[in-house]
């Protein structure tokens, strides 16, 4: 004797239990060599989900999770992170963040969009002519290296570069925070 399963509109079998042994492998059908007792059939039904990568473009944290039809994917989205950079939101064409992504009937793929952050950047001259500038620059520039800094002259001082403080120059001066730089001035 042989029973048939099927499943419902987007329902797939879960397990099937015969005497409360699972058959395993999710068949669609069970047949019974020989029915000389009474047995107890259960079929389990779970409803079809579809896999929903979230990549963190850049960032920490992608993830794939298994979304059902017709629900919202950004729901199951995963906290994600990157350094120096704003989290606008998860875009499936990489140009605009979404308010809600439904999911329909295949594997899909939603990619985080970032905003680079700036940072106030303070040039201090130090006893120098010309004012002090404050810029906003953008996370891993180098602020020594910016065009429009002061020029700035001071009597009777050599100008020795900008610094974090007035008696070192720096070379170079990546941008992960507010600062201030200040003129270096040596006799």
């Amino acid at each position: 004797m042989t029973y048939y399963f099927a499943a419902a509109s987007e329902k797939q079998i879960q397990k099937i239990l015969v005497n409360g042994v699972d058959i395993g492998s999710k068949p669609s059908s069970y047949t019974f060599a020989s029915v000389q007792q009474n047995y107890t059939l259960e079929v389990y039904f779970e409803t079809v989900t579809y896999p929903v990568f979230f990549d963190a473009n850049g960032g920490s944290g992608s993830a794939t999770k298994d979304v059902y039809k017709n629900t919202n994917a950004l729901d199951s989205a995963p906290a994600i992170t990157r350094t120096g950079y704003t989290f606008l939101g998860w875009s499936s064409d990489g140009t605009y963040a979404l308010d809600q992504f439904l999911v329909t009937t295949k594997a899909e793929t939603l990619t985080a969009l970032w905003q680079i952050n700036s940072y106030a950047i303070t040039y201090n001259v130090n006893g120098g002519t010309g004012s002090s500038l404050i810029t906003s620059q953008e996370f891993g520039s180098n602020a020594i290296a910016f065009a429009s800094k002061p020029v700035t002259t001071r009597e009777g001082y050599s100008f020795a570069g900008w610094g974090l403080d007035s008696n070192a120059a720096l070379a170079s001066d990546s941008v992960f925070k507010e600062e201030s730089l200040y003129a270096g001035w040596t006799p």
